[in-house]
């Protein structure tokens, strides 16, 4: 596929993108419509896999988690076949998220792992420690507290080398609920008190 820049059918995406973030959803999925319209029968590999991704992103939003996961899997097919590992490794963690949504634990689990995988390889420590707090959450969901205080754990610890301090709070208040669900009431305390660190 070759890569074109095509002005005004990106500039129509991006103000898709934009509504979306501002909540204005209504208005992104017009833009989005209005930009599929405009890039029909042009072949460039950024402007179509750009604009799919801001609509599976878009459909998330909506909880509609099937039509999001459709996007994803579009924009995957086109990754692999131009071999993009970055966009890649999003989509797999873009689609175990729906299947998260839509219940299919497995199915997410297994998206997560491929995820994983590709962002060691990438060496991207960012990616990593989003696929394994996803991970983590997952194993909770499936009461399967060791599980997830594993990856969570390793979620964190990546976090806390790339000084993610942010999202820290997070992976500490989902190990206080996996401390408080495997009863270990002491390590339940001491992460909540990290997590008041960061506020």
């Amino acid at each position: 596929i070759g890569v074109r820049l095509v002005g005004s059918e990106m500039c129509i995406r991006d103000r898709g993108t934009a509504y979306t973030k501002l909540s204005l959803r209504d208005s992104a999925q017009m833009y989005f419509k209005t930009a599929e319209k405009a890039i029909q029968g042009i072949q460039d590999y950024d402007l179509e896999t750009g604009l799919w991704m801001n609509q599976g992103i878009l459909y998330v939003h909506l909880s509609e988690y099937e039509k999001a996961r459709a996007e994803f899997e579009k924009v995957l097919e086109s990754a692999l076949e131009v071999k993009n590992n970055e966009d890649i490794s999003r989509c797999y963690n873009n689609i175990a998220v729906c299947n998260g949504y839509l219940g299919d634990y497995e199915g997410a689990l297994k998206m997560h792992m491929k995820s994983s995988e590709m962002a060691k390889d990438l060496e991207d420590p960012i990616s990593l420690a989003k696929s394994y707090n996803n991970m983590g959450l997952i194993y909770f969901d499936l009461d399967d507290y060791e599980k997830s205080e594993e990856y969570l754990l390793k979620s964190l610890e990546i976090k806390k080398e790339q000084g993610a301090e942010v999202s820290v709070v997070g992976s500490y208040l989902n190990l206080g609920n996996v401390f408080r669900k495997l009863g270990v009431n002491n390590k339940d305390s001491i992460t909540l008190n990290k997590a008041k660190k960061y506020y």
